[in-house]
């Protein structure tokens, strides 16, 4: 049981670093089209 819960947390922290590592990434390239798809994703 306490595996399992330490494996999703490993999980999550794993895609948490790969999308800060991709969002570092885009805004160093990307930062207009990024920031279009932030506008666009966000509903208010």
């Amino acid at each position: 049981e306490e595996r399992k819960e330490t494996l999703v947390i490993n999980k999550g922290m794993a895609a948490l670093v790969t999308v800060s590592s991709i969002a570092i990434i885009g805004i160093g390239i990307y930062p207009s089209l990024l920031m279009e798809l932030a506008q666009n994703s966000i509903p208010f």
